[in-house]
């Protein structure tokens, strides 16, 4: 790989600069929790499910700012805010000493399906399943699939144990299911305005 001496330059280095303070904040944190023994097992199974989403995220941008090509620049963002998002609220649950909210593990949830159903067809149907991409599109596409529905499937498990299975009174459960119910309803909305716009805006296959 090569590097342009341009302005291009300082955008990626400050990217890597970004990305490893990141990093190295979310490591110390786990760090601390762990050695308290409060960490959250499920959580943190979640966390390590993320390092390759963000590591492949970074390194798409630094190869955007390398080539000065931004021709999947605004998908990829997309992807990267949500991934983001969804971390943010994984290290938030992470300690024990912190309630595990539904609400948490909705956003959770939600944007896993988003990931599944957006780039189900072209990234995982077209390049896995029917061997149309290259090898190493095939491995991305089948980590980024397999990530997604170990968030999925764990946050699910979570939020049936949260809310049914806790020692709660019969009115803070109804309470709390009702509140889930709206969430979820909610969730759904945002999801199917974020595929609509994603399809409309983003059209053409990743396949190249």
């Amino acid at each position: 790989m090569y590097f342009n001496v341009t302005p291009q330059t300082l955008k990626m280095w400050t990217l890597t600069v970004v990305a490893v303070l990141l990093t190295y904040e979310c490591v110390a944190y786990v760090v601390r929790v762990a050695l308290r023994r409060k960490i959250r097992s499920s959580m943190l199974i979640l966390l390590l499910t993320t390092v390759h989403s963000h590591y492949y995220s970074w390194w798409v941008f630094v190869e955007f700012y390398n080539d000065d090509l931004y021709l999947h620049w605004w998908k990829q963002l997309v992807f990267t805010l949500t991934e983001m998002v969804s971390t943010v609220v994984i290290v938030s649950q992470l300690d024990k000493a912190v309630p595990l909210f539904p609400r948490a593990l909705v956003a959770i949830a939600s944007i896993a399906i988003f990931h599944i159903v957006a780039t189900g067809k072209d990234q995982f149907v077209e390049s896995v399943l029917r061997s149309k991409g290259k090898f190493h599109q095939q491995y991305r596409d089948a980590a980024f699939m397999t990530s997604d529905v170990v968030l999925l499937n764990i946050s699910s498990m979570e939020m049936m144990r949260t809310l049914f299975c806790r020692g709660d009174s019969t009115v803070n459960r109804r309470r709390n299911y009702r509140t889930f119910k709206r969430d979820v309803f909610l969730s759904a909305i945002v999801i199917a305005v974020l595929l609509v716009v994603f399809f409309i805006v983003f059209d053409e296959s990743d396949l190249k």
